[in-house]
């Protein structure tokens, strides 16, 4: 992919599950949405992500009050993007991934589709708006 210096990108939030019964379960959410992440940059580069979650999880405590506000964090931040995108291991995304989708304009509910479907589905959208 060819970054493209003509076009402002869109801002795409990505959604990706991370609560699950064990920690071990939380840590390979975490790892995966990092893997996603990782693979969109790459290959999306039209695309501004918008991760905003990731960092809250890094710095504050696991207690309800921390995610309470941090999902309400995240609807305002969705509200300020183009589009979310959904990804992960849970059909249809999480509880609190539905709140986000539901804060957004434009969702993209990939959770049923391989790494390289959603890259052409975000590349796809990005060529239909053709930028900002």
């Amino acid at each position: 992919m060819t970054l493209s210096s003509e076009i402002e990108p869109l801002v795409v939030y990505l959604a990706h599950p991370v609560g699950a019964p064990t920690r071990e379960g939380v840590e390979a959410n975490l790892a995966d949405a990092r893997d996603w992440l990782s693979i969109l940059i790459a290959r999306c580069p039209d695309v501004a992500w918008c991760v905003s979650w990731l960092p809250y999880l890094d710095v504050l405590e696991d207690i309800p009050t921390n995610r309470v506000r941090g999902l309400r964090d995240d609807c305002a931040m969705v509200r300020r993007c183009d589009a979310l995108v959904m990804v992960g291991p849970v059909k249809g995304g999480s509880a609190g991934m539905q709140r986000e989708a539901d804060a957004s304009s434009h969702v993209l509910d990939c959770t049923e589709l391989s790494h390289i479907a959603v890259v052409d589905a975000v590349n796809s959208m990005v060529a239909k708006w053709g930028g900002k």
